[in-house]
């Protein structure tokens, strides 16, 4: 019967930014036969990110449509709800066509063809966990970084190795919990034993809502040092 799709999200991609040239999500989708609503919008119309100290105004955040006829999305600006603005989509429904025809093919055609992105750059020196700069112009590198563990704090999913003298936003490590048990059991089963010590934590530097992270998938990675 009649149908329709719409995908919606902060997709952490872009159509804009070269660094995701080698990123094949969204292209791979128009390829299928998506519709991405920003289409034909100037950037400064769709930036979903504004621009900060750190990184360039962005477009992240996309809503894209299938037998849904070519809706055009707008942009608002409410700086006190979030770091992102919102996407907005009104649809019309009684102009669509309902006959979505998806094109995996051609959508796999554009993910097999993508150029593959090179290996990650391998950092020699050792990192300050409190050296802002240096980290976030380590972002995407992999990196030995050293610091005093302030505290240890968890929730449900994750455990949060923060470091002292580190405000929120600034570097932190974490582990989430389908790595959990195997870490922790290199420090007694309890990565609360790290707290007060200090450490090298070693992997990718990546980066969540602005703020610089290495994740912690085996125990491996941290190394506590002799006081």
């Amino acid at each position: 019967g009649p149908c329709a799709l719409v995908v919606g999200g902060d997709m952490n991609t872009s159509l804009d930014d070269s660094k995701f040239d080698t990123e094949p999500t969204l292209r791979s989708w128009q390829a299928a036969g998506f519709h991405w609503s920003h289409e034909g919008v100037l950037f400064a119309k769709r930036t979903t990110i504004p621009a900060d100290d750190h990184f360039p105004d962005n477009c992240f955040d996309h809503i894209f449509t299938l037998g849904l006829g070519r809706p055009k999305a707008a942009v608002a600006s409410l700086p006190s709800l979030s770091d992102h603005n919102p996407v907005v989509l009104d649809v019309d429904i009684t102009k669509p066509d309902f006959q979505p025809k998806l094109n995996v093919a051609a959508a796999e055609h554009v993910i097999d063809s993508a150029p593959k992105p090179p290996p990650p750059e391998v950092l020699a020196d050792t990192l300050a966990a409190n050296d802002d700069s240096a980290i976030r112009a380590a972002i995407g590198k992999i990196a030995t970084v050293r610091g005093k563990i302030g505290e240890v704090s968890d929730t449900a999913n994750i455990t949060f190795l923060n470091f002292a003298g580190n405000p929120r936003g600034q570097f932190v490590a974490i582990v989430r919990k389908e790595s959990l048990d195997a870490v922790a059991a290199a420090f007694g089963g309890d990565l609360h034993a790290l707290q007060g010590k200090t450490i090298e934590v070693r992997g990718p530097i990546e980066l969540f809502k602005k703020t610089p992270e290495i994740i912690v998938k085996t125990d491996d990675q941290i190394s506590v040092l002799p006081e």
